[in-house]
């Protein structure tokens, strides 16, 4: 003779199925708030051709990289180097920027991380420059600073921002122009074969490549930076 289903059975059975309901509901909204959270993308951008920096903002889905609606920009060209373009201090194509190097990208639910560009806006903002404010310099030494920030926006045109460091305490050293040109091209001929076979073993072959023909454009008699452009190309 078979068993009938008890009442309290009977009785529980929508009330486990409710509770269910709930429980599906809140992890289903908790995860969908997770992943709200974690889908905004933000950074910024500097273009070393034009000395522009500007913001970015975009939704990606974690993990998979794919991205929901539209990327958003705004400019946020700081104070030096609107000082730089206005007073012609560095060559600014009358085209638009083709490049675009990061400055540094968070998450919502993360912290920034700085890419290597972030090293010359430290410096054009005055975090990272001893207390030098980089426009007032160039005001006092207009001579040196004609010297000076086209050497800058080469190095960041080949992606060599690790070797500005050394360049802006050379110039906050050195006011004189001829000396200052002098320093520079020492401190350059110096250490640009080895941030280039950095940059190399980075699995940045491609930007060492283009950073060594343009150094051998500019410094024809120097056969170490052919030495390596030839390793290099040997390799690939």
């Amino acid at each position: 003779m078979t068993a009938s289903p008890s009442p309290v059975s009977k009785s529980r059975s929508p009330i486990v199925w409710i509770i269910t309901a709930i429980v599906l509901l809140v992890v289903g909204l908790f995860g969908c708030l997770i992943l709200w959270l974690a889908s905004g993308v933000s950074g910024r951008e500097f273009a070393p051709s034009h000395f522009q920096t500007r913001t970015f903002n975009v939704a990606s889905v974690p993990w998979i990289g794919f991205q929901i609606g539209s990327l958003d920009h705004s400019s946020v060209n700081d104070a030096t180097s609107q000082y730089l373009i206005a007073h012609k201090l560095i060559n600014v194509p009358a085209t638009p920027p083709k490049r675009w190097d990061l400055l540094e990208i968070y998450r919502n639910v993360s912290l920034p991380h700085d890419a290597d560009a972030s090293v010359l806006t430290l410096y054009l903002t005055g975090r990272g420059s001893h207390g030098v404010d980089w426009e007032q310099w160039s005001k006092d030494h207009p001579a040196a600073a004609a010297v000076f920030w086209p050497f800058v926006q080469q190095l960041a045109i080949d992606q060599l921002y690790l070797m500005l460091p050394q360049a802006f305490d050379l110039a906050r050293q050195q006011t004189d122009p001829v000396e200052l040109q002098q320093a520079l091209d020492d401190y350059f001929v110096a250490e640009f074969p080895a941030f280039a076979a950095d940059l190399a073993h980075a699995g940045r072959e491609a930007e060492a490549i283009a950073a060594l023909e343009s150094a051998i454009d500019r410094y024809p008699q120097q056969a170490s930076f052919s030495a390596v452009l030839d390793d290099l190309q040997s390799q690939k």
